[in-house]
């Protein structure tokens, strides 16, 4: 019976660890030249990912505070600033391309807002082994909506991931 309960103890313990964990892109664009690529080597792992519009069209991706839980709304518009927030739960969900809609609707912007992007005009897959500095793996599935746009796709063995802005 001992052993029964030490099982289970660890076994929730090890559930509650691996639950709620996404891998979200840790980027930012101040403008074409200035900025950091959106890429598999600048990840981090949280419960999940936030994605930040400025007003002046300059962005940010991030993980949520370890020790936070999402907001219960999916974008929040901070009426003083006017910077929008927006928060996903899935894996890449913060990149600009799949993020973007929401925070150009967060912003009051008809369409998408015009945000500085690269010109991309690669369609890659976004999935394989992610390796985290802490060395714990996460699998991205290959499906239809693990993709990205970008100027080139990179493959690496058991890793397809491409860099993009």
């Amino acid at each position: 019976m001992e052993r029964f309960i030490i099982f289970f103890i660890l076994l929730i313990y090890l559930v509650k660890n691996s639950i709620g964990n996404v891998v979200c892109y840790q980027c930012y664009a101040n403008s074409t030249i200035s900025g950091t690529t959106c890429s598999i080597d600048k990840v981090c792992i949280s419960s999940y990912c936030i994605g930040v519009l400025y007003p002046n069209m300059t962005w940010h991706m991030d993980c949520g505070p370890e020790d936070g839980e999402p907001p219960s709304e999916s974008c929040t518009l901070d009426s003083d600033t006017k910077i929008v927030s927006c928060y996903c739960e899935n894996n890449f969900c913060n990149s600009i391309d799949k993020i973007l809609p929401a925070l150009s609707d967060a912003s009051g912007v008809t369409g998408n807002a015009s945000v500085i992007l690269p010109h991309r005009n690669l369609t890659c897959l976004e999935c394989g082994q992610v390796l985290t500095k802490d060395g714990v793996n996460h699998t991205i599935p290959c499906t239809a909506e693990s993709t990205c746009l970008g100027v080139q796709c990179l493959t690496s063995k058991r890793l397809i991931f491409f860099f993009n802005l």
